[in-house]
């Protein structure tokens, strides 16, 4: 299992983003994809704003539209 692999990095990762709001030098600290980082702050925005079931569902409607 990678380092970043573990929940508490991803949340780490995140706030590191949030709290510069700049996701490519959070990318570059920690040798990652800014894509990856700006996915994690994106996801975590999401989840915060909206209960679990309503998640699923935003979810399930993505997985429909491909």
């Amino acid at each position: 299992m990678h380092h970043t692999d573990s929940p508490e990095f991803k949340q780490q990762i995140v706030q590191e983003a949030q709290d510069t709001q700049n996701a490519t030098l959070v990318a570059r600290r920690h040798q990652l994809s800014p894509s990856m980082v700006r996915r994690g702050v994106r996801e975590a925005v999401k989840a915060a704003h909206h209960p679990p079931d309503l998640m699923s569902l935003v979810d399930e409607n993505e997985r429909l539209k491909t």
